[in-house]
């Protein structure tokens, strides 16, 4: 058995986030199987403030040792959004200029500098971070990247093509993700693809429809509610499908963000955040779960659905969304306004097609995604990179 740690800038069980849940997940399912975890992490919650909520210290979550570090105040200055400011055309020295001008939690490089020898391996999630891209420098002969990486401006900077290349390892948890990484040029000899675990759940639509008051048909939307997710563009295409179609479809829209009070439609049911149940309630009774993002690294709630037998629309921009699809056959496609009225006319017309969409999306979940499997990719993975010197 190991001794691993996942550094990492938020962590706990009200945390939403995908690489937060993804982490969180990983490392009980890792302490049920009889390694020793600990989460290095920061007092932050939210990552538009980046400020210290929780208390510093240590506390053990569902057999996970959770030893928290404050980020220094006043890390935002001017220089700061300068350097932002031009990263879309910046010098690879101000690129590394930048990163240093982030939110930096001292005691968590003292921690990795005093005590990263008494770990095994250490793992870094996400990639965007000073958590990540200072903390595994601190440590490389024992990192092992997380990135959930996205097609986005940070992963095509220098220093996240360098953290990559130096580490001991990189995880990712999709094929298409792991070509992405190889398409911006950063590559590892030590690379494995394992993939997010999904447990098994009921939903129960009626429920759902109860606390809602809900009785018409509905596409759903779950995450957060940020243009970074494509959200306005789903709502978009749905206001045009309603314009053109008519009917009494409506778009549920689950979690918040700042485009809760930007978007609008008579048919749009806004629910704020659900409970982890109602949640899987809410999907159940779905015609089909929508997942505009076109940056995303594995989406557990495609698996969610598919595990629930409700099949899936994805935006054909996202390789790693349109991977699964392909994968699984749980689902259609869309790029447009048009594409998406002709996928969302399918299912609506073709309670058939729903039905075996969803079914063939579940199987392919179950068989690829189970926890079983998934921790046995994990733990072949722990011990290449372990002993592959």
């Amino acid at each position: 058995m190991m001794r691993l740690a996942l550094v990492l800038p938020r962590y706990g069980p009200k945390i939403l986030g995908g690489a937060e849940t993804t982490a969180r997940d990983m490392a009980e399912q890792l302490v049920r199987r009889g390694h020793t975890v600990t989460a290095l992490t920061t007092c932050i919650r939210d990552y538009a403030t980046w400020q210290n909520v929780d208390p510093a210290g240590t506390e053990v979550v569902n057999g996970v040792t959770v030893e928290r570090f404050p980020i220094r105040p006043g890390w935002r200055t001017p220089t700061t959004e300068a350097l932002s400011g031009r990263l879309p055309s910046a010098t690879t020295d101000e690129q590394y200029d930048w990163v240093h001008h982030q939110a930096h939690a001292p005691g968590l490089y003292r921690k990795l500098i005093a005590d990263g020898q008494r770990y095994d391996l250490i793992f870094f999630i996400p990639y965007l971070y000073t958590t990540a891209y200072y903390g595994s420098a601190l440590v490389n002969e024992r990192a092992v990247i997380w990135p959930c990486l996205h097609n986005e401006l940070f992963a095509h900077l220098h220093p996240t093509r360098a953290m990559l290349a130096a580490a001991r390892g990189v995880l990712f948890n999709s094929r298409a993700e792991q070509d992405l990484a190889h398409q911006l040029g950063a590559q590892n000899p030590r690379e494995f693809v394992v993939g997010v675990g999904i447990d098994e759940r009921v939903g129960d639509a009626h429920r759902f429809r109860s606390a809602q008051r809900l009785a018409e048909p509905y596409l759903i939307y779950a995450g957060r509610l940020e243009e970074a997710k494509n959200v306005h563009a789903l709502v978009e295409y749905f206001s045009a499908y309603k314009q053109t179609r008519g009917g009494d479809l409506k778009l549920v829209l689950t979690g918040d963000g700042a485009l809760r009070n930007a978007i609008s439609h008579p048919d749009l049911v806004f629910t704020g955040y659900l409970s982890d149940q109602m949640l899987q309630d809410a999907i159940a009774g779905a015609v089909a779960l929508c997942q505009p993002s076109l940056m995303e690294s594995f989406s557990i709630v495609i698996m969610q659905a598919w595990i629930l037998g409700v099949p899936v629309l994805v935006h054909a921009g996202c390789a790693v969304t349109t991977e699964h699809v392909q994968a699984g056959q749980g689902g259609l496609t869309f790029a447009d306004a048009t594409s998406f009225a002709r996928s969302v006319d399918a299912l609506v017309g073709d309670q058939g097609l729903r039905a075996r969409l969803g079914a063939q999306g579940g199987q392919y979940a179950r068989a690829e995604y189970s926890w079983q499997a998934v921790t046995d990719r994990m733990e072949a993975a722990l011990e290449a990179w372990k002993h592959d010197d």
